[in-house]
């Protein structure tokens, strides 16, 4: 009898069931085992879940060999719960199926001369261009295909030449599907728009009475499009490198205009805050001119004074005949042309002067040693753009004694007649 993906055995005398291990072996532990049938020594028919065949024993005087033959034209036909095999004799066995009886030959099932199968056709494309036609050996490569020529079709058939007894095929298409199909009678198979990568089409027959053939393979490969391909990989990464590349150009330059648009900025910041710093400084400058102007126009308006009462004082001392009166009038006159008075007060106005006009008396007399105090005094009027008619009373001396101490600065500070001794000063 049967159990679950075992087969045990009854005996009768010991009324007990005993574990088959070979007829389990042959039939196959993975599927459940749903009928046996023993109609003689030499043949005993099985019936699982998924095929129904024959456990043929070759009754030699040597030995017995047993083998199992599966009947794959017979897969689906038995009628679930029904299966029912008869043997009319040693070499006949009828089977019951959903279309009615099949007498099945036993000696055919025996038979020696061993199913083998072959490719009638292999072609290519949605046009069919040939790769084999049979008569050639099938290349032991594998063979490549365009990325275009990725439809492949497949015709197959065997040496069995006995019509009466079908041949079914299973294929399998490693790559693909790692599964064989069912059993089937149709010869051809068609793989269609198979995306790149290698491929070993697999296939296989059997018929009723003969076991199943070797399996029969073709390895091709079907080849990336070119935009894809190797070629073109190196090309995208030398563009992508390229791309980085040029990536980094731009944000170099793009940081280096930042940079340089950075440093632009601060140059211009720095020039307005100079710039400020400079008008600032001028108005300064400005303030301690007017200043010193100022000052300068009061020690004008002051000796001016005193030039008139010196010459009203030298009126009274020829007028005056009293010795005295005369005596203390020429001590006030005396005193009223003091030089050592006038010095303190240049002195006082130099020192205010080289602050405002970033020490111009002290250049001019290091670059110009032989320039005597009067000339120096000559050269600060002249740096205020006072005229000469300003310039004489500061010097307590006449307009033409002025012109003259002008034309001999000029020779001292070897000052071509061209240029404008003001603007010489201005610019020093």
């Amino acid at each position: 009898m049967s159990m679950v993906k075992l087969v045990y055995i009854y005996d009768n005398k010991e009324d007990k069931f005993y574990f088959e291990k070979r007829l389990s072996d042959l039939i196959g532990t993975g599927t459940n085992t749903r009928r046996l049938f023993q109609e003689n020594t030499q043949t005993i028919w099985y019936v699982n879940e998924n095929e129904c065949g024959a456990i043929l024993v070759d009754d030699s005087p040597v030995s017995k060999n047993a083998k199992k033959q599966s009947t794959p034209f017979l897969n689906g036909k038995l009628i679930g719960g029904f299966e029912n095999i008869y043997s009319p004799d040693e070499k006949h066995v009828f089977v019951c199926t959903d279309k009615g009886l099949i007498l099945i030959n036993i000696d055919k099932l025996r038979l020696k001369q061993p199913l083998s199968i072959r490719f009638n056709e292999i072609k290519y494309g949605s046009e069919g261009g040939m790769i084999y036609g049979g008569h050639i050996d099938l290349p032991l490569k594998e063979v490549s295909f365009k990325y275009d020529q990725n439809n492949i079709s497949f015709s197959f058939g065997t040496n069995q030449l006995d019509l009466t007894s079908p041949v079914l095929y299973s294929y399998k298409v490693v790559g693909l599907d790692n599964k064989w199909s069912d059993w089937s009678p149709v010869n051809k198979k068609e793989l269609s728009n198979l995306p790149p990568g290698s491929y070993a089409f697999k296939v296989k027959a059997s018929s009723g009475y003969n076991n199943e053939s070797a399996e029969l393979g073709y390895n091709f490969k079907i080849k990336n499009p070119w935009y894809s391909s190797n070629l073109a990989l190196l090309c995208y990464f030398l563009i992508l490198v390229l791309g980085v590349f040029f990536l980094i150009r731009v944000m170099d330059k793009k940081h280096e205009s930042e940079k340089n648009q950075l440093k632009n900025d601060k140059e211009q910041s720095e020039a307005k805050v100079e710039e400020l710093l400079n008008l600032k400084f001028q108005t300064e400058i400005d303030f301690k001119n007017k200043e010193l102007a100022l000052s300068t126009m009061h020690i004008v308006q002051k000796n001016e004074t005193l030039a008139k009462l010196r010459e009203e004082l030298d009126n009274a001392v020829k007028q005056t005949k009293d010795m005295e009166a005369r005596s203390n009038i020429k001590k006030v006159i005396g005193i009223l042309s003091d030089d050592q008075r006038l010095e303190d007060d240049w002195e006082s106005f130099a020192v205010h002067f080289d602050q405002v006009h970033t020490d111009f008396l002290r250049r001019l007399k290091e670059r110009y040693p032989q320039l005597s105090p009067k000339d120096l005094k000559l050269c600060a009027y002249l740096r205020m753009n006072l005229t000469t008619k300003d310039i004489a009373p500061l010097l307590n001396i006449s307009v033409r004694g002025v012109e003259i101490s002008r034309y001999r600065l000029r020779k001292k500070m070897d000052i071509e007649g061209e240029m404008n001794l003001n603007d010489f000063m201005m610019q020093f």
